[in-house]
């Protein structure tokens, strides 16, 4: 997909990454930090609320954004679709993780080692190349 323009995106920005404290609001777990498309993090954290909290709250936060940004709202279908399906990938590897957690008992830290990194980085790129189908289209 291409982007109007490129910055640093957090990767997984939604509610349970943001703090909100005395000194201002905070934003958490900046592991998946890239150069890339801010209407990527829109759309995630739209489809995070989407999922958890309802369309209200992700229209809500949609308006605000534009409200207070200069991108367009421009392509935020496409990248919807592709955070649908990278929540849909991580919630699958959950799925996975714990019943390997259980099955594997004290092993559990090799089976994560050897079976659930591999299947993660894997989920990534299935979802990086819906994304990109989809902005082929």
């Amino acid at each position: 997909m291409n982007a109007e323009r490129v910055t640093l995106v957090h990767g997984d920005y939604n509610p349970g990454n943001v703090l909100m404290g005395e000194g201002g609001v905070y934003v958490l777990d900046l592991e998946g930090a890239r150069l890339g498309d801010p209407l990527y993090d829109v759309a995630y954290a739209c489809t995070f609320m989407l999922f958890e909290t309802g369309i209200e709250a992700a229209e809500t936060f949609a308006v605000e954004y534009f409200k207070l940004s200069s991108p367009r709202s421009r392509g935020l279908a496409r990248r919807l679709v592709a955070a649908a399906a990278k929540l849909y990938l991580l919630l699958c590897y959950s799925g996975t993780e714990s019943l390997l957690r259980e099955r594997a008992g004290p092993l559990y830290p090799l089976a994560k080692a050897l079976f659930l990194e591999p299947f993660k980085r894997r989920l990534k790129a299935t979802a990086l190349e819906r994304a990109v189908k989809v902005g082929r289209r």
